[in-house]
């Protein structure tokens, strides 16, 4: 460990507790920041992907705050980590660089039937979170692949789509407010509306911006109610542009299936499948 990290160790573990500090060399490089191989570079960096210089796993925004605090006093950047199941190595580390591990932050806070909301930490599972909603009749409508180990945190910062993406939005659309943590570690809360009357939804700044802007602590997230029926269909179309204008004259009618899947097969047919909900 070179002295600037001990340095910068050495006060994390002031801050928050040796408890939630990573130092290890070994557990440091199994935080690549992408679902899977290794994170590369394609244009210069000014920093190269690289093992963090030393990881930390708050629990609170107080422990953040504490963290971005340690991070402005000693000139060190900040990559913060959800689940680690991203394509692109947006959560990927880099040389000298603090690894905030936000996977500890799993608290959901509540879950209100009649607002049809739920507020968690960003560490939240997104299938952890639809089995906590399941008992209120309701569900999260973000639903990609790795949803049974993605976190709420990492969907929100990257603004993921799902596989529902077509009736309930991205995931930017669900979310009603936010609790961020700012560069200069001051906290910063929006309300949770669906919409305001006066002026900028500070939401938006961060939703999709990867914590560049700030580090997400909290998000107020908007679910749906389950559906009394679900199901799935399919039908074989050729040419290509018969099972599309299908597709253009269900919308028309204002049908709106949740989600469509139509695609060309090897041997020349076209299936297009509709999941209802």
């Amino acid at each position: 460990m070179t002295e600037t990290a001990d340095r910068v160790t050495v006060a994390l573990e002031r801050a928050v507790g040796s408890a939630q500090v990573v130092s290890d060399p070994a557990t440091l490089a199994g935080y690549h920041g992408i679902a899977w191989g290794e994170p590369i570079a394609k244009i210069p960096l000014p920093r190269l992907p690289s093992p963090a210089m030393v990881a930390v796993r708050p629990r609170t925004t107080e422990d953040v705050v504490a963290v971005v605090r340690v991070a402005r006093e000693s000139g060190t950047p900040i990559v913060p980590h959800g689940a680690g199941t991203g394509v692109h190595a947006g959560a990927a580390p880099v040389e000298g660089a603090i690894l905030l591990d936000l996977g500890a932050m799993q608290q959901i806070f509540h879950i209100s039937r009649t607002d049809r909301m739920a507020s968690v930490q960003p560490g939240v599972v997104l299938g952890d979170l639809d089995a906590a909603a399941e008992p209120h009749g309701l569900f999260c409508g973000h639903d990609p692949w790795s949803k049974s180990i993605a976190s709420v945190g990492g969907a929100t910062s990257t603004n993921g789509v799902g596989y529902l993406a077509g009736k309930y939005g991205a995931m930017g659309d669900q979310v009603l407010g936010l609790e961020v943590v700012l560069g200069t570690g001051e906290v910063l809360r929006t309300r949770p509306v669906p919409k305001s009357s006066t002026g900028p939804q500070l939401r938006h700044l961060f939703i999709g911006a990867e914590g560049v802007l700030g580090l997400i602590t909290r998000v107020d997230l908007r679910l749906f109610v389950i559906p009394e029926k679900r199901s799935i269909v399919g039908y074989v179309f050729t040419p290509f542009e018969a099972g599309l204008d299908a597709s253009l004259e269900m919308f028309d009618v204002g049908i709106r299936p949740t989600m469509i899947d139509y695609e060309e097969e090897d041997d020349g047919l076209v299936q297009l499948e509709a999941g209802k909900l």
